[in-house]
């Protein structure tokens, strides 16, 4: 649970920071998918 919590922070920072790079976007959809990927990897190492 802790790790999730710190995926979902560290992208959340990560969106947020690409806000300020020009060019770039902070999406919340980046978070979302930070998170699925922390998931499917949590279930398949069991």
């Amino acid at each position: 649970m802790l790790a999730g919590v710190i995926v979902v922070l560290v992208a959340a920072l990560d969106e947020w920071h690409q806000t300020f790079v020009p060019g770039r976007t902070g999406r919340a959809l980046d978070v979302l998918v930070d998170l699925a990927g922390f998931v499917v990897l949590a279930f398949l190492s069991g």
